[in-house]
């Protein structure tokens, strides 16, 4: 999945650069599945490619009967076409259940990418993690070590693509609603045909 490097600085450009917008106030990765979609989505245009939220596709399992569904997102250029499948999931830094968290939000992911099938076997099926992490009551001075070692952690997970945003305006940034210091979003990505 080498030609979703350029994908993913577009991506972090992208949240970077609405943050700046926003003036250190708000942030992409705080809402939902679909609004970190919708980010992606941009950066793939951003990269050439072309893409759609909400594609119809054709949805089962081989040996189940096929209906018509939606994917969250549709990539394409003139050689590949992907098909993507997200999930979003808050993560604790520093927490023990780091592991657990992101295997069982990438094995959603990735099942749901299993089901969702085009009419050519030459589309990718990509599952995709949104991992905007926090910290309650949290030292600000520790906090640039804390995302190193959360970095680390994410990096001994299995994906094929991971990619991480932490804005310079975002990194001290503690929401007034919970308290809770929300520096910065990490993704990754697997294709599922390997």
């Amino acid at each position: 999945m080498s030609h979703w490097s350029c994908i993913m600085e577009e991506w972090m450009l992208s949240i970077e650069r609405y943050t700046r917008i926003m003036g250190g106030e708000d942030a992409p990765y705080y809402y939902n599945e679909r609004a970190n979609i919708s980010v992606l989505a941009g950066a793939a245009w951003r990269s050439g490619w072309v893409a759609l939220e909400e594609f119809q596709s054709e949805k089962g399992y081989r040996n189940k009967a096929k209906t018509n569904g939606r994917t969250d997102l549709y990539f394409a250029n003139e050689s590949n076409e992907e098909l993507i499948e997200a999930k979003f999931q808050w993560v604790c830094m520093g927490t023990d259940n780091l592991e657990r968290m992101v295997r069982e939000t990438m094995e959603l992911a990735t099942s749901d990418a299993k089901r969702t099938r085009a009419n050519s076997s030459d589309v990718k099926s990509i599952g995709v993690g949104f991992f905007p992490v926090y910290k309650k009551d949290m030292c600000i001075e520790d906090r640039d070590d804390l995302i190193e070692k959360t970095l680390i952690e994410f990096g001994e997970q299995d994906y094929h693509v991971m990619g991480w945003c932490f804005p310079p305006e975002m990194r001290g940034h503690v929401s007034e609603t919970t308290g809770n210091l929300l520096p910065g979003i990490i993704m990754l990505a697997k294709n599922i045909n390997y």
